[in-house]
């Protein structure tokens, strides 16, 4: 399936490639995690203390860089009753409104309220006690994961749905 939008230009570019990727190999490590974890638990009966940490760690990492993928990919989930009873001219508005409100959102609470956080955690020194590490590594996951979304969802009101086909991105007349 050809994946381009606007011209010749390949929206599902390096960084988005990148950011699958990420989460693939944070899910693979997650896996291996979980694994050691209760196999040093049931099987070697010495509970490896940082298994747990490292875990929600992956697991916060992976669950907000994947909801900048299933954002790109409109994979997320929706409440499209009321949309799909529109006429088509109201449903690009709509469509369009929700995209802005989306950017709003991602932008101040996920982006400047996820920097603010990291900040904070940054300065208050917390760190995870099996670990080692700061909590704000683990917080990072909010902004980068707003940035991905606000990219996207400006990138939707301005060129369309990467996950259109070109009969679903033709104008409505």
């Amino acid at each position: 399936m050809s994946d381009q939008t606007a011209g010749s230009f390949d929206w599902k570019s390096a960084p988005t490639r990148l950011l699958e990727w990420v989460c693939i190999g944070l899910m693979g490590a997650l896996i291996l995690d979980v694994l050691w974890g209760v196999i040093s638990r049931f099987v070697l009966r010495a509970p490896a203390r940082w298994t747990d940490e490292l875990a929600t760690f992956l697991l916060i990492w992976v669950a907000m860089l994947g909801a900048a993928v299933a954002h790109r990919e409109a994979a997320h989930l929706g409440v499209n009753w009321l949309a799909e009873r529109l006429e088509p001219r109201v449903q690009q508005w709509v469509r369009r409104f929700v995209h802005v409100m989306i950017i709003l959102f991602a932008a101040i609470v996920m982006v400047w309220g996820g920097v603010v956080l990291v900040q904070d955690r940054f300065r208050s020194g917390q760190v995870l006690p099996a670990l080692g590490w700061s909590k704000a590594w683990m917080y990072m996951a909010v902004p980068v994961s707003g940035v991905f979304i606000v990219a996207y969802s400006v990138r939707e009101l301005m060129w369309g749905a990467p996950h259109a086909t070109s009969e679903e991105q033709a104008p409505v007349e």
